[in-house]
């Protein structure tokens, strides 16, 4: 267990489960005389499916931690239905019986399910003390292990993978005590106070952001949500702050019109302007109505004024622009026209040629290309006007 917790988390596991384990020999904190979790199939399908929930690496390890068997933790290229099929067996044999205690109880050595009166009893006190061991332990792990929300989204910005699977309706483990106990528990109304009073106390909860696929398949549909747009601003600005302001799930207009308002708020004050190249403003209704002109403005003015700056090297393009023009460029100078950093570039290549580079309309007629390719990759000597020489329909299009 050391493994996967620090000193702190594994002393307050001991000092938990301590309490736990006195209630349950104690009988203030029992499952029901006939141990229906083991007697009865549905239910016992019921527990298993809630075993299940669990990530594959995260089971894994709760098994390996209550039961032994470094075989457990060696898992990772082996077929995911094998591993189910695998893990589902270890969890019927080794977590809902005991070899030992079987034995004790036993009326006939030979005659396998005939035990004296007690067996269940004792069997469902084995189970409770294995399961709330296994809960607390994959809590506190996860829990240390997990990346804060002001650092970033955890599983993917950092931390450790997510702690239940993505298609479960178990997100927390205060869910997993309540579905595996609701219907065995002897005498118990709430439950999880029940366990509070004893000391026994689980936390964790998982984010959905920690399991939301910011793959992009249809751009103006999935940036409507703003939860894309949210992690792409979070990203190029390596702030995770905008992280904790995002709603998720995203499931209704109001929450997405709030993300795409908050994606907004932070291109404003990184200084993207929040208008296309006419003038007209931009606002989080474009975005979520998925107008495109619009949305692909505000992405290019993204790209420009957050990306570009990241890719550039602005004292080599200093030095480059001033070997071009033969004269000394500042990285001052630089850093103000990066939104015009292609065009400028074009301009002082065009100088050399005596082609006039006023924007990137004069690219059309291809002349300026032609500059730009000969310049870097042609053999003519940069001092000649390669359009004399050059026959118009070479570089038009």
């Amino acid at each position: 267990m050391g493994g996967y917790l620090d000193e702190r988390n594994c002393d307050e596991v001991f000092s938990m489960m301590s309490q736990v384990v006195k209630n349950i020999d104690e009988g203030r904190l029992k499952m029901k005389g006939y141990c229906p979790i083991v007697t009865d199939l549905a239910l016992k399908k019921k527990a298993t499916r809630v075993f299940m929930c669990y990530t594959r690496k995260w089971l894994c390890i709760g098994l390996y931690i209550v039961f032994g068997g470094e075989s457990l933790l060696l898992k990772e290229d082996r077929n995911s239905e094998q591993d189910d099929l695998l893990l589902k067996m270890i969890i019927e044999r080794q977590f809902f019986s005991h070899i030992g205690l079987a034995k004790s109880y036993s009326y006939n050595k030979l005659v396998e399910g005939l035990y004296r009166p007690g067996y269940y009893e004792a069997l469902g006190n084995i189970i409770l003390k294995r399961f709330l061991l296994f809960v607390l332990i994959l809590d506190r792990a996860k829990s240390q292990s997990a990346l804060p929300l002001k650092y970033g989204i955890d599983g993917i910005d950092g931390g450790s993978p997510p702690l239940f699977c993505c298609q479960s309706n178990i997100k927390s483990s205060r869910q997993v005590i309540c579905e595996f106990l609701s219907e065995v528990m002897h005498g118990e109304g709430d439950l999880l106070s029940h366990l509070a009073i004893v000391g026994y106390k689980v936390t964790y909860q998982q984010l959905p952001l920690a399991e939301y696929n910011f793959r992009i398949t249809s751009l103006f549909e999935d940036l409507q949500d703003g939860l894309r747009l949210g992690r792409a601003i979070q990203l190029l600005q390596s702030d995770a702050s905008i992280v904790s302001k995002l709603m998720a799930p995203s499931d209704n207009s109001k929450k997405s019109l709030h993300n795409c308002g908050v994606a907004m708020q932070y291109l404003k004050k990184a200084g993207v302007p929040l208008s296309d190249k006419d003038g007209v403003i931009i606002v989080a209704e474009d975005v979520l109505n998925g107008d495109k002109e619009l949305t692909l403005s505000i992405l290019w003015n993204m790209f420009v004024y957050l990306q570009i700056p990241l890719l550039i090297n602005k004292t080599l393009l200093a030095d480059e622009i001033a070997s071009v023009k033969g004269c000394d460029m500042s990285i001052r100078n630089i850093v103000h026209i990066l939104n015009y950093v292609v065009q400028y570039s074009l301009q002082a290549i065009g100088e050399k040629f005596g082609i006039k580079v006023d924007d990137f309309s004069s690219m059309v007629d291809g002349k300026a290309l032609k500059c730009l390719v000969d310049f870097y990759f042609g053999d003519e000597p940069h001092g000649c006007n390669i359009f004399e020489v050059v026959p118009h329909h070479l570089y038009g299009f």
